[in-house]
């Protein structure tokens, strides 16, 4: 076994993920940005784009900034580790999420994560997400 995971309901029944182990989730999604150049050009051969590719005037400049992505990132240190959260854009729409590098010196990682939630749980599960604390500091 590699991984504990598990659910915690919510008091509007959302459900929040949780994955414990070497291969828990890091949240490192990037949805392609291409131009609009390379778009003509990849009609006029008959080839389809990447899947989920987006075209854009300035595509280098949106796929670093994850302009298309639902959530926003940034990393915080929770009980002196490094946390990368995620919040949606949009409330209702999107990721409220959670990923912990490395929680211990086997190398294990703690993602937790809900989706499409409304605004006023929202601020509930970020709270409770900066509470943590790990019971070893290692």
């Amino acid at each position: 076994m590699d991984s504990a995971a598990g659910n915690i309901i919510t008091s509007k029944n959302d459900t929040i993920r949780i994955d414990y182990g070497r291969y828990s989730d890091p949240f490192e999604e990037v949805i392609p940005v291409i131009s609009l150049a390379m778009a003509r050009e990849l009609d006029s051969l008959g080839i389809e784009y990447v899947p989920g590719a987006v075209v854009s005037i300035r595509p280098q400049i949106d796929q670093d900034q994850g302009l298309y992505l639902k959530e926003y990132y940034y990393y915080e240190d929770i009980d002196d580790k490094r946390a990368k959260i995620g919040i949606p854009k949009n409330s209702g729409q999107g990721r409220m999420s959670i990923h912990f590098y490395k929680v211990d010196s086997f190398g294990n990682k703690l993602s937790m994560s809900v989706s499409n939630i409304d605004s006023d749980i929202q601020i509930e599960i970020l709270n409770m997400f900066k509470s943590i604390r790990f019971l070893t500091k290692n």
